[in-house]
């Protein structure tokens, strides 16, 4: 767990950090709150909740909210936010495939940005509990990125074309994101992978990419094409299928409590 210091979670490997410095959740966090729809007396956990800002959005909104990780730094710094703001702490430092709490205890449950992070079997392991601990009714939110066959087949191509165009600082971010992931994502999935592995678990539901490839250019890494004509035009040819299968990186899958049978 030696990666997922303070360093990590306040780096751009970690997802929406200009948001977070600015005291806001980004578009992908945002989009993720959005699909989990949570309603009011909704029980909801935050399963790997990192710095801890969808946790404070989610206690401004008025909503009973218990954030967990299992990085000590990634709870150093939600108690910080949340203790900044005057805001209830509750946090819990835990292993996601043995979580400490009863069958049925949450209503809504989000998961993001987690699963890329756990081995195949742990992550099986984790939405095993997460169905266990899920309200008969209630609601999972999964989000992973980035998409498998995107950074396999897709981008050593960009970054070749980068480099023939000269776009040095682009190309050696690039490969510094490279090193990065290596490092802290042992499970990137494809659409077939996130449904297989949410299949495996027992959980049913919609696993999907999202046709917003470029994050409507709120992203650190399209912002510089997403917006105007051109960039719409290219977003919407990117976000088209069967295109979108290799080109967007934003995966999520919406479930439900398993099966009597599973």
């Amino acid at each position: 767990m030696t990666v997922y210091t303070a360093d990590y979670f306040l780096s751009d490997a970690c997802e929406g950090l200009d948001a977070y410095l600015n005291g806001t959740i980004s578009l992908v966090k945002q989009r993720e709150l959005d699909l989990l729809d949570p309603q009011p007396g909704d029980r909801i956990l935050d399963l790997g909740c990192g710095r801890g800002e969808v946790v404070a959005h989610l206690i401004r909104d008025g909503y009973e909210v218990i954030g967990i990780d299992y990085s000590g730094d990634a709870l150093h710094l939600s108690r910080e936010l949340l203790e900044r703001e005057d805001l209830p702490v509750h946090l819990a430092r835990c292993d996601a495939a043995r979580l400490p709490f009863a069958d049925g205890s949450f209503d809504r449950i989000l998961m993001g940005d987690v699963i890329e992070h756990l081995e195949w079997e742990h992550g099986e392991a984790a939405l095993r509990e997460i169905g266990r601990i899920l309200a008969p009714g209630g609601t999972v939110l999964v989000h992973t990125a980035p998409n498998l066959w995107f950074v396999r087949l897709v981008l050593p191509i960009v970054r070749l074309l980068l480099k023939f165009f000269g776009q040095r600082d682009l190309v050696k971010r690039i490969d510094e994101y490279n090193e990065r992931r290596a490092e802290v994502h042992p499970n990137e999935l494809s659409i077939l992978g996130l449904k297989r592995i949410v299949r495996n678990s027992g959980l049913n539901g919609r696993v999907w990419i999202d046709p917003d490839v470029l994050r409507s250019g709120a992203s650190t890494w399209t912002e510089s094409i997403g917006g105007g004509i051109v960039g719409r035009v290219i977003g919407a040819i990117a976000g088209a299928m069967p295109f979108r299968w290799l080109l967007g990186n934003d995966l999520y899958a919406l479930v439900g409590p398993p099966t009597t049978e599973s």
